[in-house]
């Protein structure tokens, strides 16, 4: 045995050796580490071009144009609901203040909360569910390349699981629906969670469990939406609702292939792909939220398992396929990964979803084309960018990485190798999208099937409702049957 092999075999059994909590603080001391490396590494200028934009108009005209400017200024892109305005305006002035023209700490200040959301996601896991939950949390590349891009993701991942805890360890439904309103503020499309958090709400305090939880999203969802609203509700429901709703698919969807199919000539493409996603959703999330509340009580790890599976669904078969939406689901696939469902299979998927969503998709297409000098298609935009300026904008001044040398040098030597991965990205689209979309579907599925064994014990959501509505039926004709011998009473009393 090598001294190498016995410094590492010395290593390992010190490390197991340690009690959770010592791992616990190694590991996220670790992580911290490397989030502050990549923190002022890089952000996608893409995307922070447009939300500096938002800061622009704060300064030029006041919060509440933010969205009714963007309308006659298509360069001032606001396709976000408030809470994500809000929060990239106040750290990006607050940066502003203390950087002193030094772009790393301005982008370290900016990502301030997704640093702070990163370090209570972990805590969380491990203070409610152990060190075998949170592990899983700090080892997986999602939540380090969301930071390095600059999304507000992670904020959305908390806002989820701070909402869980709350409704599932608390029992705290007020304060949970503010969470969870708080978080679908910045990010809308979890909202598709809202019947299981409202039926869970109901199994605790039955109707009052509901009209607390409804009272904490009024709460927050009204001060925060309605100056903007009100002030200009035409812009506000374009780019909050409309935009999103004209988008043609685009990056890792099933709906998305034809544009790869086609070359990126978006104008070949029929527009009902812009829809077609709606009805094969619906029906799938319906078939699923039956499927989900079928167990008597409040039971937290079928809950788990039930928030996970309909946000894996709605991943899978949405027709906005972006790589950062997967750590909203985090939380929950750590929490299950950890104590539930402990396939190495699962397990294997679960670590490779961000590789092949991020890593592998983020190294075959801006860094494909940045190294030939090419063009990135943006469908968000409908527009072409310089991969090679996205690239160098992205990391200028990143105190670890010269991405200038770093290009020049893959397109001195490799240049071949790249320009025929540039050729064929739309095959690599293809098969990265393929992909994504059959892992997310392989842990929605594994989650359903141990859902089933476990927690499926009480009538389906359609059932309930069916039983509900004999009940009001038989009450109704009951009212109805008493007040008329009542009134028949009357009238035979007084002729």
């Amino acid at each position: 045995m090598t001294m190498l092999t016995k410094s590492i075999v010395s290593v390992k059994n010190m490390w197991f050796r340690l009690d959770d909590r010592t791992k616990f603080i190694i590991t996220l001391t670790g992580s911290l580490i490397i989030l502050l490396i990549i923190a002022s590494t890089s952000w996608l200028i893409y995307d922070v071009g447009y939300f500096i934009k938002w800061d622009e108009v704060f300064r030029k005209k006041g919060l509440l144009y933010i969205y009714a400017y963007s309308s006659p200024c298509p360069e001032y892109k606001v396709a976000y609901p408030p809470m994500a305005v809000l929060l990239f305006i106040f750290f990006y002035e607050l940066g502003l203040m203390f950087s002193d023209a030094s772009l790393v700490l301005l982008r370290l200040i900016v990502k301030i909360p997704l640093i702070i959301s990163f370090i209570m996601i972990a805590y969380y896991l491990y203070r409610y569910y152990g060190w075998n939950t949170s592990k899983w949390f700090l080892v997986t590349i999602a939540a380090y390349g969301t930071v390095l891009s600059y999304q507000f993701d992670l904020v959305v991942a908390l806002g989820l699981m701070a909402s869980f805890i709350l409704l599932y360890k608390k029992k705290s439904l007020f304060l949970s629906g503010m969470v969870f309103t708080f978080a679908i503020l910045i990010k809308p499309l979890p909202a598709v969670l809202a019947p299981l958090y409202m039926y869970d709400s109901y199994k605790i305090k039955k109707i009052r469990g509901v009209a607390e939880f409804l009272l904490g999203c009024i709460a927050i969802g009204i001060p925060i939406v309605m100056p903007f609203l009100y002030f200009s509700p035409e812009n506000f429901i374009a780019h909050v609702i409309t935009f999103h709703s004209n988008r043609i698919p685009q990056e890792l969807s099933l709906y998305a292939l034809p544009l790869y199919l086609a070359h990126y000539d978006y104008r070949v493409l029929p527009d009902f792909l812009k829809w077609i996603w709606v009805p094969v959703f619906v029906v799938v999330y319906l078939y699923v939220i039956n499927t989900l509340i079928r167990n008597k009580g409040v039971d937290e790890k079928c809950g788990s398992l039930a928030y996970a599976t309909v946000l894996l669904i709605t991943l899978a078969l949405n027709k906005v396929g972006n790589n950062p939406y997967f750590v909203w689901v985090l939380p929950f696939l750590a929490i299950n990964i950890g104590n539930i469902v402990t396939k190495l299979r699962a397990k294997i998927v679960y670590l490779m979803i961000p590789m092949v969503s991020m890593a592998f998709y983020g190294f075959l297409t801006f860094v494909t084309a940045g190294v030939v000098r090419g063009y990135i298609f943006l469908a968000e935009d409908l527009a072409w960018y310089d991969a090679y300026e996205l690239l160098v904008n992205s990391f200028k001044d990143a105190p670890f990485l010269d991405i200038r040398r770093l290009l020049d040098y893959l397109y001195a030597n490799y240049y071949i190798v790249f320009y025929v991965l540039y050729k064929y990205m739309w095959l690599s689209m293809i098969i990265l999208s393929l992909l994504y979309v059959s892992m997310l579907l392989y842990l929605s599925y594994e989650f359903m099937r141990e859902y089933k064994e476990m927690c499926c014990t009480g009538k389906s959501l359609f059932r309930e409702l069916i039983d509900l509505a004999r009940l009001l039926k038989n009450s109704v004709l009951k009212a109805i049957t008493t007040l008329r011998l009542a009134l028949k009473n009357f009238f035979e009393r007084f002729p």
